[in-house]
């Protein structure tokens, strides 16, 4: 007879695809930071947390008014 029972819980971890994801998102993020900051700009801050989510990069060009920037690796 075999149990229902659930295998005890253990560390969780990121399946290999979720990190290589993760990986290359970090990279791209890496290079847009690199690619503003040859345009001029300066990165005021990075992964920040908000209530409605997280903004990759926070950057300032003076001469620029832009409220909104994404990048997307894909």
């Amino acid at each position: 007879m075999t149990s229902n029972t659930p295998p005890p819980a253990g560390p969780r971890r990121a399946k290999p695809d979720r990190r290589v994801a993760e990986a290359a998102g970090r990279r791209g993020e890496r290079l847009a930071g690199w690619w503003l900051r040859l345009k001029g700009w300066r990165i005021l801050d990075r992964r920040v947390r908000t209530p409605a989510g997280e903004v990759d990069l926070v950057a300032f060009l003076e001469t620029a008014f832009t409220p909104w920037l994404q990048w997307r690796k894909k």
